[in-house]
């Protein structure tokens, strides 16, 4: 639904035409969604305790870690156009229910 409009986002980034901000929370919400949405293509079940229990399989693993690994490498990537990754304190969480 958004994909066009978050492509054309990350490709102004890297054009350097805006700087990023992405915190660390975002950053491991979205690899543990990569992990598993590629987790789920290779299982019938697709619980996160199936997820859990099948991590246990090296070769699994490494098939599932692979698209986390391309993302997290892309994301190393953006920060040298500008992206600035932010951590989050407990005070910008509580903070952050006001917006």
């Amino acid at each position: 639904m958004y994909g066009d409009s978050c492509s054309n986002f990350l490709n102004r980034i890297e054009c350097g035409l805006i700087d990023g901000v992405i915190t660390t929370h975002v950053i491991d919400e979205v690899l543990f969604k990569i992990l598993t949405a590629k987790a789920s293509c290779y299982l019938d079940k697709t619980t996160i305790w199936d997820i859990k229990d099948k991590m246990k399989d090296v070769s699994f693993s490494k098939k599932v870690y692979s698209a986390v690994r391309k993302y997290a490498d892309y994301l190393d990537e953006l920060t040298s156009y500008g992206v600035t990754v932010l951590p989050v304190d407990m005070g910008t969480i509580t903070r952050s229910v006001e917006f």
